[in-house]
C-alpha cells in the first residue's frame, strides 16, 4: 500500500499546486468582483451626493420663495385690511347721509335743497381727501 501511494505522490504534488492555483484565481476573480462591488457603489454614493447637493440648492431656492411670498401675502393683507376700513368708514358716512336726507325738514326740498347741496359737499370731501375715488391726477371730482 506504502508503494501504490509513493506512485501517487507526484500526481499528489500537481494535485497540491493545481488546488493552489485554483484559489489564487478564485481569490483574484473575488478580489476583483469586490473591486467592481467598490467602483459601483461609489459611483452610486457620488451620484446620491449630487442629487443631495441638488435637493438642498432647490429647498433653499424654495425657502427664499416661500419667504418672499409670505411677505408679499402681509403686505397685501394690510393693504386689504386698509382698503376694508376706508369702505366701511365711506359706507358709515354714506348712511348718516342718507339718514340726513330722510329726517331733513321739508323746507329743506328745493331745487336744489340745501341739503343735496351739503351731501354733494360732503361726497367731494370723501373724494378729495382720497377716500373715494379719484380722477388720474389723484384730485377729485365735483360730482
Amino acid at each position: 500500500m506504502i508503494s501504490f501511494a509513493l506512485k501517487l505522490l507526484p500526481w499528489a504534488k500537481i494535485a497540491g499546486i493545481a488546488a493552489v492555483g485554483v484559489a489564487a484565481a478564485a481569490g483574484w476573480l473575488y478580489v476583483s468582483v469586490l473591486r467592481a462591488d467598490l467602483r459601483a457603489a461609489t459611483a452610486e454614493r457620488d451620484g446620491a451626493q449630487a442629487a443631495l447637493k441638488s435637493a438642498v440648492e432647490v429647498n433653499l431656492e424654495n425657502i427664499r420663495s416661500l419667504d418672499a411670498l409670505q411677505a408679499e401675502n402681509l403686505r397685501l393683507t394690510k393693504v386689504a385690511a386698509a382698503a376694508e376700513k376706508k369702505a366701511r368708514a365711506r359706507a358709515v358716512e354714506a348712511a348718516r347721509l342718507q339718514e340726513a336726507i330722510r329726517h331733513a325738514p321739508p323746507t329743506d326740498d328745493a331745487p336744489v335743497a340745501p341739503i343735496l347741496r351739503f351731501s354733494l359737499d360732503r361726497l367731494f370731501q370723501l373724494y378729495a381727501s382720497g377716500d373715494g375715488h379719484a380722477d388720474s391726477n389723484g384730485e377729485g371730482r365735483r360730482p
